[in-house]
């Protein structure tokens, strides 16, 4: 799906419930902060320690932040030693950027 076309209703409100339990998650400063890591460089692998660096956070704060993330499938994450490093899954990435864009277009509009 490309960025000017539109999803049907019911396609809007399945792929809706399916986020809704973590769409709220996402809302708040301190994850826009850590997704916008992810999506300036959407190549790179990130350390919570290195999100921490970039973003000036506790570790409790991102983790809290990855978290809804990884459920959403936003991130992908793989454990080095003790260390855990997450990666953006750009396709998962794309379709809730397109579902969230979809919501201010007419045919997807309440």
């Amino acid at each position: 799906m490309n960025q000017h076309q539109t999803i049907s209703p019911s396609d809007f409100y399945a792929l809706y419930e399916r986020f809704r339990p973590h769409i709220s998650r996402l809302g708040g400063q301190d994850s826009r902060r850590v997704l916008s890591i992810f999506l300036e460089s959407p190549e790179e692998k990130q350390s919570v320690g290195q999100i921490q660096a970039a973003t000036g956070m506790g570790q409790a704060n991102v983790s809290g932040c990855l978290r809804p993330m990884r459920e959403l499938g936003l991130l992908s994450m793989e454990a080095q030693g003790k260390s855990r490093i997450y990666s953006l899954n750009k396709a998962q990435a794309t379709a809730l950027i397109t579902l969230m864009a979809s919501a201010t277009t007419p045919a997807t509009r309440l």
